[in-house]
């Protein structure tokens, strides 16, 4: 059998230990959990809360896009620009809505510094990644040049590949 010895640990640590008053070890046993929970909740911190937040931003792109590429057409322009004025200042994502010949329609800007309404802005590369894409859509993360702040861009058709009505950026 092995000895706390052998494993270099003192027993003298835990003798002291052992004698300390019951106030004192309650107190001590407490300090010692709350850091380790501490040294665990900055460790997830800083490992998976960036990972966390992309995938909720990716959702919530996700599930837009949806409601904004099937409310396309059916609804009158007037509510079709409040649904796009509310999901954009609820999700604080910008959006650009573009007809078929890639003429933008509808546009909310969220940020100043977006990189579909900013002045550096490609959205017509963005559209020729669309037409060129198998799926029809595009994920893309990129760095906005001016602040160089991650941003998440999502593009789609609205219709169908084959014969588009719009674009969604």
């Amino acid at each position: 059998m092995l000895r706390l010895e052998e494993w270099g640990i003192s027993l003298r640590l835990f003798e002291k230990v052992r004698s300390l008053p019951l106030r004192l070890k309650v107190w001590l046993y407490f300090v010692a959990f709350i850091s380790f929970v501490l040294v665990l909740l900055w460790i997830f911190e800083i490992i998976f809360l960036e990972n966390f937040y992309e995938g909720m931003k990716i959702d919530d792109v996700n599930k837009v896009a949806k409601t904004l590429v099937t409310s396309y057409g059916k609804v009158d322009s007037q509510e079709y620009s409040t649904l796009l004025s509310k999901s954009a200042a609820d999700y604080d994502i910008c959006i650009e809505i573009f007809d078929k010949y890639g003429r933008s329609i509808y546009s909310r800007d969220v940020t100043s510094d977006c990189m579909i309404h900013g002045r550096e802005n490609r959205t017509f590369e963005y559209l020729q990644l669309i037409t060129q894409s198998d799926k029809g859509e595009i994920y893309m993360k990129l760095v906005n040049p001016r602040n160089g702040y991650d941003m998440l861009l999502y593009g789609s058709y609205i219709g169908s590949p084959d014969d588009p009505q719009g674009f969604l950026l």
